[in-house]
């Protein structure tokens, strides 16, 4: 067990995710949820002041996904935030005071039991990948999020932009799975999934060709 997944697992939060790194970069996060249940009304709080937002927990299997992935924990709140529009650029706090993660939004997906889910793309990152030839991964097309992420991420609106039509094969993949109930979203910072993404590139890149 290294150590990211050791500290998650003392954290003991109750969401569990993993990249699908079937493909050379990974166009596409998909979520296997195997429970999804409402918990009661989260009540009122200073970002969200209407009473009826509710806290969802989904548990999500790794294994349904790939065989080495790497599962961690994390907490999950779903809020619905009229301030979200698509073709909005969103500028991130990064793990590094080099990187600089721009999110893209570029679809807005209703869940219905309340709350969105934003589709977007992040580029300017600098997530390590041993099979690209500069070996930086600088753009992941398709993350499912919802609106937590970016409050977590210290996000700053500084622009509008065209959606990425790259999104949308990704999109296509997770939308078959969330209506047959077997997929979530993001709720962590943007900064704590990048640091997923490069530990499953890691693991991927060790095996054996």
């Amino acid at each position: 067990m290294n150590q990211a997944t050791s500290a998650c697992r003392k954290r003991t939060h109750a969401l569990k995710g993993a990249v699908d790194l079937s493909a050379p970069v990974p166009p596409n996060i998909v979520w296997r949820a195997v429970h999804d249940y409402p918990a009661h009304a989260s009540g009122r709080s200073p970002n969200h002041p209407d009473p009826r937002l509710t806290q969802r927990r989904v548990a999500i299997s790794a294994g349904a996904l790939h065989p080495c992935g790497l599962t961690v924990e994390y907490p999950m709140l779903d809020t619905t935030s009229p301030a979200y529009a698509v073709g909005q650029l969103w500028r991130c706090r990064g793990r590094t005071a080099t990187e600089m993660p721009l999110v893209l939004i570029n679809q807005i997906d209703v869940h219905p039991h309340g709350g969105q889910i934003l589709h977007v793309s992040i580029s300017d990152i600098q997530v390590r990948h041993a099979g690209l030839p500069d070996g930086i991964l600088d753009t992941l097309p398709h993350i499912p999020m919802i609106a937590q992420a970016l409050e977590r991420s210290a996000a700053e609106h500084v622009g509008n932009a065209a959606p990425n039509q790259d999104y949308l094969p990704g999109h296509a993949e997770w939308k078959a799975a969330f209506d047959a109930g077997n997929a979530g979203s993001f709720g962590i910072a943007v900064a704590e999934i990048l640091h997923i993404v490069e530990g499953q590139l890691a693991k991927r890149d060790q095996l054996p060709n």
